[in-house]
């Protein structure tokens, strides 16, 4: 059975991990027909034109991340610095990472990401994917789509560190069902203007 995949940095919180997860899994086995444009700059997708909210927009709607105590500058490098994990992770995946430009700020994780393969076994079914539902209209980047020896996490945070990893299982059956009771609401806020 495959598990899917949220890769993280740091030690901020990841409680909202579990529905941007449980939507990733349920748009993917949706798989709708058309094709999905993404602005990477501008973090949006849109099909045939129309915008799409992502699942991380849809989230922060309803369970904003507390930024009042943080900085424009640390928000961004932070946002900065997951892209960049994300990237180089992907790229060695891919077996296309040039360790010679790799920043060293970047070195920790990617160890970290290939201790985690190699101890957990794991197989690379999806990396990066983008998933769409049509049905409750939300789209996102799903990080990866794996086949492990941990048979009974389907869900998990790989949340990585300097050349190490922690797995955090978000199981709970529940998260599906408030993302999207969440994308109901988004999407009526938009129908009626509020947004």
């Amino acid at each position: 059975m495959p598990a899917y995949i949220d890769i993280k940095t740091g030690t901020g919180p990841i409680d909202n991990a579990g529905y941007q997860v449980a939507a990733y899994q349920q748009a993917d086995k949706e798989n709708p027909a058309g094709t999905i444009v993404y602005d990477d700059f501008l973090h949006k997708y849109t099909l045939d034109g129309n915008p799409i909210p992502g699942v991380t927009t849809v989230i922060n709607e309803f369970f904003p991340f507390p930024v009042e105590f943080i900085s424009e500058e640390l928000l961004f490098n932070s946002s900065a610095y997951g892209s960049a994990v994300h990237l180089a992770t992907s790229l060695d995946d891919q077996g296309t990472l040039d360790e010679s430009s790799l920043d060293p700020l970047l070195h920790g994780p990617v160890e970290g990401w290939r201790k985690f393969k190699v101890d957990m076994k794991v197989k690379i079914l999806q990396n990066e994917k983008i998933v769409f539902s049509r049905r409750r209209w939300y789209a996102g980047r799903l990080d990866r789509v794996i086949e492990w020896s941990t048979k009974k996490i389907t869900r998990a945070v790989i949340n990585l560190s300097d050349a190490g990893y922690k797995i955090i299982p978000l199981e709970k059956p529940a998260d599906i069902n408030v993302f999207n009771a969440c994308t109901t609401l988004y999407n009526e806020k938009i129908r009626r203007g509020v947004l």
